[in-house]
């Protein structure tokens, strides 16, 4: 069961945030990393750099190919733009991780 906390953060997101959200807290987001453990994949590495395996830390805060849509988005969050508990947890970071992923074209 979510915590109260959890219910606040999401209270006033769409739908299809608040169940993206979840995806990328509980490390279930369609990756390649996440593909592969379920064995929709052949492998795990992203397909976009080829350096390592697409997770979530990977996917939103270090694949080169999408270091300009980090520095956009990210930089008003300063140093907490640059940790995955931050953009994960805090009220003010959602709609620049929102935009991030729509950024990226990325469709979820």
């Amino acid at each position: 069961m979510p915590s109260k906390k959890y219910g606040a953060l999401i209270s006033e997101l769409p739908r299809r945030h608040a169940n993206l959200l979840m995806q990328f807290r509980t490390n279930h987001v369609p990756l390649q990393a996440y593909m592969k453990r379920i064995g929709k994949a052949p492998s795990a590495t992203c397909p976009t750099c080829g350096e390592a395996p697409e997770t979530v830390q990977h996917f939103l805060l270090a694949c080169p190919t999408y270091s300009l849509h980090r520095a956009v988005h990210f930089a008003p969050l300063g140093f907490s733009g640059r940790t995955l508990s931050a953009l994960l947890n805090a009220k003010t970071s959602l709609r620049m991780l929102f935009s991030y992923v729509n950024a990226t074209h990325l469709y979820f």
